[in-house]
This record gives C-alpha cells, structure tokens and sequence, in this order.
C-alpha cells in the first residue's frame, strides 16, 4: 500500500471534527487501500500537543534528586519526595526529604563524602490554570498564598523577583513522565544553580 500524506489524503473527506467522529477518519490511498488516521484534539477542536501536559498529570508521589552548585565550588544534594493532591484551587505540592553537603576532597578522583543530613519540608499551591495566567501556564503560589510564578505546561522558562535575588528556572517535560527544572539563583549572598529531577 501507498501511504499518503495527511494533508493530500483528506482533500476529498469531511471535516474530521464534524459528525461525531472524534477526530477518527477514514482514508482511501491512491491505490484504493483504506486505512484509519487518527487525529489527536481537545474539546474546543484544536489539535492536542502530547508534549504540553496537564495540571491532572502531576498528582500523585515523586522521587525527587536534586544538586546544588554554589559559584564557589560548594555542592549540595537532595534527595526525597514531593506530593501533589487534588483541591479545589488546583494541587497542593508537599515535599519532604534530607540535603547533604559534599565534603571537600583531597583526592579528586575519589567518590565524593556527604556531611550530616539536614531534613526538611515545604509546600507549594499549584493553581489551576485559567485566561488571566494563560490556560498554558500554572500559576506557583508560596505556602503563605504569595504568587511565585508561572509553570509552562509545554516546558520553557519562568523567573521570580525577590528583592535583592533573581530566580530563573527551565521546566523540561520532554522525557514524561521523568521530568526536571533547572533553577539559576543571583543575588548579592546567593549565586547558585539547582537542578531537580522528579520522576515516579
């Protein structure tokens, strides 16, 4: 069987997003094969990006690996989980684990030691989107109901301003459901890049 394109194969058919279809049609090659196409779409008939996730796509418990590196050579490793629970605004993120700090090393070649366990937690409200931020685009509020910022859902960049500090982060959701955010931190006492990667 010849395969046709797309957009050659559907000339003669009627509109897919008509008759209840669902976005499922049926096409005829030039040497009379049929064959199904099925088009992914959302309710307001665009064409669905797999890459673009939902808000629904984060609940549930992640392991979470996270390294710090200070501009001054210092690195830091987290390890823990983080919890995303449906509520009415969106999704309460609880996260909960221990950092350690590498020790310095004499022997560069050695396998880095870890200090002593330093356990935390912190909770962040994941909104749920709507026309104001960008139906694309979760709004961050801090534990105390403050906005932080704004999560691409298709992955992309942020930034937060805290007077005196700069905080830009990268979300990357391409590998889903391994999934990570880089963050650059500057600032007159802070100069760091964090780099946390969650997956279930």
């Amino acid at each position: 069987m010849k395969r046709v394109g797309v957009g050659k194969g559907l000339g003669g058919l009627l509109n897919p997003w008509t008759d209840g279809n669902k976005g499922r049609v049926r096409d005829t090659g030039d040497d009379g094969a049929v064959f199904d196409i099925h088009i992914d779409k959302t309710d307001d008939g665009m064409s669905e990006d797999p890459a673009v996730r939902q808000l629904s796509d984060f609940e549930g418990v992640w392991q979470i690996t996270r390294k710090i590196i200070h501009a001054d050579g210092t690195v830091a490793r987290f390890n823990g989980t983080g919890t995303f629970v449906r509520v009415q605004s969106g999704l309460v993120y609880d996260e909960s684990g221990a950092l350690q700090f590498e020790m310095k090393r004499t022997d560069v070649s050695a396998a880095a030691e870890l200090g002593h366990k330093i356990t935390g937690t912190r909770r962040y409200f994941w909104d749920t989107p709507d026309d104001g931020a960008g139906a694309d685009h979760v709004p961050v509020r801090f534990a105390d109901g403050r906005a932080f910022h704004l999560v691409p859902l298709g992955g992309g960049d942020a930034a937060h301003w805290c007077d005196p500090d700069q905080y830009n982060v990268s979300y990357d959701f391409s590998q889903w459901p391994v999934w990570a955010a880089v963050w650059h931190v500057r600032g007159p006492r802070k100069d760091y890049v964090m780099t946390s990667q969650y997956c279930r």
